[in-house]
């Protein structure tokens, strides 16, 4: 049995993944556990910010390593703390962003971002550029979601999205959207809070004769790039 740390940064209390997170590590060898790191400042471009997240999940990966975890996944598109994690601990580190991107590139030449709009659009642009893939970028698509969504509680307050289903079908609309207008041949998923969003994109791109275009859960990709190569390994 393997288990990997999922940190969260900046999740809001009400944020539906936990729940969600049941699903992925029933009937596999792995198990996930998932840490929310609240109450820190706004996840963006600010090197002070950064920094303050960077020393706070490196302490809590510093804890899982201790507590036994064979991995750590951090769960945001900026990978706060990444490169600090990496020298901090002696198992696998993965950020969910760079990750994400990687496996997108290597499908085709432009990929587009599918979020909801309380993501900092500017913060994950300046970052796709450090991480070397800006001239990759087709498009950032987003819905304005209220930020109490949640695969587990959904409290809407736009009059346009009134039930879960309804909010799949706007993501999907500007995942179709990314690849006709935008020309992506990738999509990047990158709002771990909403779990069944890929299922439902798939099918409304396949009822409109789309199945060559990959649709890339940023959060479940790495998690299961590390079940499957980095723990068959045994590292």
């Amino acid at each position: 049995m393997k288990y990997i740390c999922l940190l969260t940064p900046h999740a809001p209390p009400e944020h539906g993944l936990s729940k969600g997170l049941i699903s992925l590590d029933q009937n596999t060898d792995v198990v996930i556990h998932h840490v929310h790191l609240k109450d820190g400042p706004a996840l963006g471009d600010d090197n002070l910010d950064r920094a303050l997240w960077a020393a706070r999940v490196v302490a809590c990966a510093k804890q899982a390593e201790k507590a036994g975890a064979h991995a750590i996944i951090i769960n945001s598109m900026l990978d706060p703390g990444l490169d600090e994690t990496r020298m901090a601990v002696k198992i696998p580190v993965l950020g969910i962003g760079v990750t994400s991107m990687n496996v997108a590139a290597s499908f085709g030449q432009k990929f587009s971002f599918i979020s909801d709009e309380y993501r900092d659009q500017s913060s994950l642009e300046n970052y796709t550029r450090a991480c070397g893939f800006h001239d990759r970028i087709a498009s950032s698509r987003f819905v304005k979601i209220p930020h109490s969504v949640g695969n587990n509680n959904f409290n809407p307050s736009s009059p346009e999205i009134q039930t879960i289903e309804n909010l799949y079908d706007y993501l999907a609309a500007e995942a179709h959207a990314a690849i006709t207008e935008d020309n992506a041949s990738a999509l990047i998923l990158n709002n771990s809070g909403f779990l069944g969003t890929k299922s439902h994109i798939l099918k409304y791109l396949a009822a409109r004769t789309i199945y060559s275009v990959p649709v890339i859960d940023a959060m479940t990709t790495t998690i299961d790039l590390l079940a499957n190569t980095a723990f068959e390994a045994k590292l």
